[in-house]
């Protein structure tokens, strides 16, 4: 990259322009919403195969809301 203050996504600079923290609570609720999700699917009983797929997905949604509640607005 020639230029460290390019953004790699624009959610990434959305989110660091996002002062009142607004859509870093949306994201949040919609991730952790999808994580219950998941969760219920995978309680109410999955092949082996469909299991690990939604392990592979709960574990994408992990990373996603990690990755979303280190983002500080700029100030």
């Amino acid at each position: 990259m020639e230029n460290s203050s390019m953004f790699f996504l624009d959610l990434e600079k959305r989110l660091l322009e996002d002062s009142s923290g607004k859509l870093k609570k949306e994201l949040i609720t919609l991730i952790f919403d999808k994580l219950q999700e998941v969760k219920k699917i995978m309680d109410a009983g999955l092949t082996p195969s469909e299991f690990e797929i939604a392990k592979k997905v709960q574990g994408s949604l992990k990373a996603a809301l990690m990755v979303i509640e280190k983002i500080q607005p700029e100030n």
